[in-house]
């Protein structure tokens, strides 16, 4: 993934960062509509890597009630030490190299929750053209990364699978994923049977049953079915027959529908 920034907003806050760092912005920096209205999210550092300016949108991510509460605090003091180390070598690229360094990754671990950040980050330097600091400005990529990483699971027959079903948008897509990962989640953590609740019925499925649909779900067949639960093909057709029966379903395709769909619950 790759984001670019105009030249005319990187000018703007590498200027408000230089004077930030010369101890002259406060005011400039927490009136500037440009930050407060950005969707962006926005910090300057030092060069010991401690925030010393940023925008609502930074300290919102980083559960802190108001951007003040975040100056002179270095990234160990809310993030976790594993992202810190992450966070400081980029900073380090940027002051050592005297570069820009351009849609770096940085996940964040916080008390506060977990997400990706897409980062760009540029050397601030005074009028004397000594460098100052590191100006950061970063976008939530948390549900590109999420499905991203689900896309990775599955293969094209299952993305045929999810398509054929009729009330599948791409809107929900990435719910239908997660519907997914949570029924492959269940096999084999629960006792001998599955009750489901659909449309005011029960519906009882064996775990096997239900390994059955949820293989189905990642686009295998019949016969691979078969090999990956050492069983027969003749016997998973029979679960299926069972499966069908107990849906009141003719094909695969509106089983699918109905273990993607949000109208069932266990």
């Amino acid at each position: 993934m790759h984001v670019e920034f105009s030249e005319n907003v990187i000018k703007e806050f590498l200027e408000i960062g230089e004077k930030l760092l010369s101890g002259i912005a406060f005011h400039e920096l927490y009136h500037n509509e440009l930050i407060n209205h950005s969707r962006l999210i926005i910090f300057w550092k030092n060069m010991n890597s401690t925030i010393m300016g940023c925008n609502k949108n930074f300290s919102d991510a980083m559960g802190a009630n108001t951007p003040q509460l975040l100056v002179g605090k270095s990234d160990y003091q809310f993030c976790e030490k594993k992202d810190a180390d992450l966070y400081r070598k980029n900073d380090l690229d940027v002051l050592s190299f005297s570069k820009e360094k351009i849609n770096c990754i940085e996940p964040v671990t916080t008390k506060f929750g977990n997400f990706t950040l897409l980062t760009s980050k540029f050397p601030i330097y005074s009028k004397n053209k000594n460098e100052m600091g590191v100006l950061g400005i970063s976008t939530d990529i948390s549900e590109h990364k999420f499905l991203e990483n689900s896309l990775m699971k599955i293969n094209y027959p299952m993305i045929k699978n999810l398509v054929a079903v009729e009330n599948l948008s791409c809107r929900n897509f990435s719910e239908s994923i997660c519907r997914f990962d949570e029924i492959l989640k269940n096999i084999g953590t629960r006792s001998k049977k599955y009750i489901f609740l659909y449309e005011g019925k029960e519906i009882t499925l064996s775990p096997r049953e239900l390994q059955c649909i949820a293989l189905l779900l990642k686009g295998k067949t019949v016969k691979k079915t078969a090999e990956m639960l050492n069983l027969s093909p003749r016997t998973i057709e029979s679960h299926w027959v069972h499966i069908k029966s107990r849906f009141n379903c003719k094909n695969k395709n509106k089983i699918i529908e109905i273990i993607l769909s949000d109208k069932w619950k266990w």
